[in-house]
């Protein structure tokens, strides 16, 4: 293996003797070690749950326009999912930009370790936060689960306690205090 000099403006290149063609060629790079996944699949994945959610915004919209608008001042039944359906089309526009963008680009990096583990992890922790919604309280119980999901993602234990804490109180504050939502 030779190695050109430092000054060489190629001096990042190494070469090797092909016996079978006789001549000097480029070393292919080395793939990086303890890539566990390829970043294609979430690429993918992101582009196929971006089409979803396209699909499904259109069909709320279209579903919640039966729904009476209101008047001006006062929002009808049909306001909120329209707006709900126009915010996750937003979204899902943008990730179907994005993912398209990274999937066009040629360009590979290993993916995060340990990922399976935090999305069974955080599915789990949604279906036993659905088997208590009618027992105990929803603040305590939104907090528990945004408390687990934060600290399962990677969050200091502090601050997943300070968001979890004001996410939960804020939603409770804005959904039940101003909207006048019953939770349990």
């Amino acid at each position: 293996m030779v190695r050109n000099s430092k000054n060489s403006p190629y001096r990042s290149t190494t070469c090797s003797w092909n016996s079978s063609r006789k001549r000097w060629v480029n070393d292919p790079p080395a793939a990086p070690s303890g890539a566990a996944f390829n970043v294609e699949v979430t690429k993918m994945g992101d582009l196929f749950f971006s089409l979803i959610s396209i699909a499904y915004s259109i069909f709320l919209f279209v579903e919640s326009s039966k729904l009476p608008e209101g008047i001006a001042n006062m929002p009808g039944p049909g306001f909120f999912p329209r707006l709900v359906a126009f915010i996750i089309l937003v979204l899902s526009c943008c990730l179907l930009i994005s993912s398209l963008w990274r999937f066009f680009k040629k360009r590979k990096c290993p993916s995060l370790q340990g990922e399976w583990i935090q999305t069974i992890s955080t599915i789990l922790f949604i279906l036993l936060y659905v088997l208590f919604w009618n027992k105990g309280n929803f603040l305590l119980n939104t907090f528990v689960l945004l408390f687990l999901i934060q600290v399962v993602t990677g969050w200091k234990w502090y601050f997943a306690l300070i968001g979890s804490a004001v996410l939960s109180i804020s939603v409770f504050l804005l959904f039940g205090k101003i909207f006048h939502v019953l939770f349990f």
